[in-house]
């Protein structure tokens, strides 16, 4: 059975594999079948499957297996929701279904047949971040004939977001084969990455928070989430991958899915670094890239924030009690240089109304390519604004910003967020 310290080594064998699928010339049903094999072998299980939405004749098709005696043509004729009340099910509902015994299958409304002997499987949805969904992938059996454990249940709905994500770049990257026009290639890069930036902002009697990200080309290679993970507890992150375009528009899609899927069941700043650090290493490497980040978690029923730097530029952290701003200097090594990196996660007391601008060094390079003190400019504009919402705080910083290009390329992407805390210390 799979043990806890494999779940890096999955999350890093789908990390190789969705390179690997990225560059090479297969078609998507020769690359859909590396998926599962891959998985078959990496989870344990007998059978693995996967069925798609073919949106050309309108039905869901089993496009992929391992461990079935069928051959492909005759998979692709076989209809899967009429054969699996369980594939039925997480269509029709977009959840995953984990079964271990009867008693769970009955759980999902789910009723066997008589004298069928309950197989331990799950069935994870595949769904793209903006919502889309893909199909279904299928596990079926562990090779130890025992049920699925908790770790291994988890690692697979982990795996499912990555693999959901694989599959419609490979789709995407097909349609940009296709494309004669670099212009109409670029849009389909930009949808991609369009989709990964967030819209919806956690704004409460807690927190009030806004962001925007404008890359230097079509696509960029900054990334940047604010989100609600418990009732008291608040992440945010922003990330920058060195270079630009579409090389490191692919980093930052599968970064996004990492950081999403670890800090559903990781929050330390310090635990989901090195993770990530060790995610990134190998492939980073390969590519000549690294990547610098910036994470931090409020609790508002604690009053802390904790957070981690990755060699990322230094938040501004505004004090409501003394008026006055302060960088937060703390920081690490960046992530994909070397494996096994410890980070460490550092704490601050908040007060109500304390409020946090972090950004990308597309921001700080203002200073030294155009002789704009950034940095200054986001105080002051903060300062005399101070009562409007942060919302409209940031946008102001960003209409200044922008003006100070005249219409000019930028020398890199332009990511920033603003969050201002209004539960705090005393």
């Amino acid at each position: 059975m799979m043990h806890a310290n494999s779940l890096k080594y999955n999350i890093s064998l789908l990390t190789k594999l969705s390179f690997l699928l990225t560059k090479t010339t297969t078609n998507l049903n020769d690359k859909l079948q590396e998926v599962v094999e891959i998985l078959a072998e990496a989870l344990e299980v007998k059978r693995c499957s996967l069925v798609l939405h073919n949106p050309v004749l309108e039905r869901y098709e089993i496009v992929a297996a391992t461990g079935i005696n069928i051959d492909k043509d005759e998979l692709k004729q076989i209809d899967p929701i009429k054969q699996s009340k369980i594939i039925k099910y997480v269509i029709e509902h977009k959840r995953p279904v984990v079964v271990k015994d009867e008693k769970d299958m009955i759980t999902y409304g789910i009723t066997p047949k008589e004298g069928y002997k309950v197989q331990s499987f799950i069935s994870a949805p595949l769904i793209v971040p903006n919502g889309k969904f893909l199909g279904i992938i299928n596990l079926t059996e562990t090779l130890t004939n025992q049920p699925f454990n908790e770790i291994e249940a988890q690692t697979i709905l982990i795996l499912s977001d990555q693999i959901a994500i694989t599959i419609e770049n490979t789709r995407l990257s097909e349609e940009i084969l296709k494309d004669t026009l670099i212009k109409e290639q670029l849009k389909i890069a930009q949808r991609v990455q369009t989709s990964l930036i967030p819209t919806d902002f956690p704004n409460n009697d807690t927190i009030e928070s806004f962001g925007f990200t404008h890359p230097t080309f079509e696509v960029g290679g900054d990334y940047f989430d604010i989100l609600q993970i418990s009732e008291h507890e608040y992440a945010f992150i922003l990330a920058d991958v060195s270079g630009k375009g579409i090389p490191a528009s692919l980093i930052t899609t599968s970064f996004r899915s990492y950081w999403r899927a670890l800090i559903k069941t990781i929050k330390s700043p310090k635990k989901i670094l090195e993770r990530l650090n060790n995610i990134l290493t190998s492939d980073l490497e390969k590519e000549g890239m690294f990547l610098t980040c910036f994470y931090g978690i409020y609790n508002s029923k604690k009053r802390i924030l904790q957070y981690g730097n990755a060699g990322h530029e230094f938040p501004l952290l505004f004090n409501s009690k003394n008026n006055e701003f302060t960088l937060l200097r703390n920081n690490d090594l960046i992530l994909g240089m070397f494996s096994d990196t410890n980070y460490k996660t550092f704490y601050k007391k908040l007060n109500s109304g304390d409020t946090i601008f972090v950004f990308s060094d597309g921001v700080t390079d203002f200073k030294y390519l155009r002789n704009v003190d950034s940095e200054m400019l986001i105080q002051n504009i903060f300062k005399k604004n101070i009562n409007k919402s942060i919302c409209e705080i940031v946008t102001i910083i960003k209409n200044n910003l922008m003006s100070k290009l005249d219409g000019s390329r930028h020398s890199d992407d332009l990511t920033l967020i603003g969050i201002r805390f209004k539960q705090g210390g005393e």
